[in-house]
C-alpha cells in the first residue's frame, strides 16, 4: 500500500500499486493522471488501460482506478 503519493500525482485513494509494479492480469488501485485516450501515468511510468478514459476526463486529470 503506498500511501504517500508523489505531489507531482496527488491522489484521495490509497493506491495498491505505482505503474511500475503492475503485473498483467492483476488487479490494483493505481493513481495518477490521464494522459491520451487510454493511457495513465504516474511517477514511475504510463500504463494502457483496458478503456478509453474519454468519459473519465481530459489529458492530466487526476484519477484513481
Amino acid at each position: 500500500m503506498h500511501e504517500y503519493p508523489s505531489p507531482q500525482y496527488p491522489a484521495r485513494c490509497k493506491r495498491t500499486h505505482r505503474v511500475c509494479e503492475l503485473k498483467s492480469g492483476e488487479s490494483a488501485v493505481v493513481a495518477g493522471r490521464l494522459a491520451g485516450r487510454d493511457s495513465l501515468s504516474d511517477e514511475t511510468g504510463k500504463v494502457r488501460l483496458g478503456f478509453n478514459t474519454a468519459d473519465a476526463g481530459r489529458a492530466g486529470d487526476i484519477v484513481a482506478v
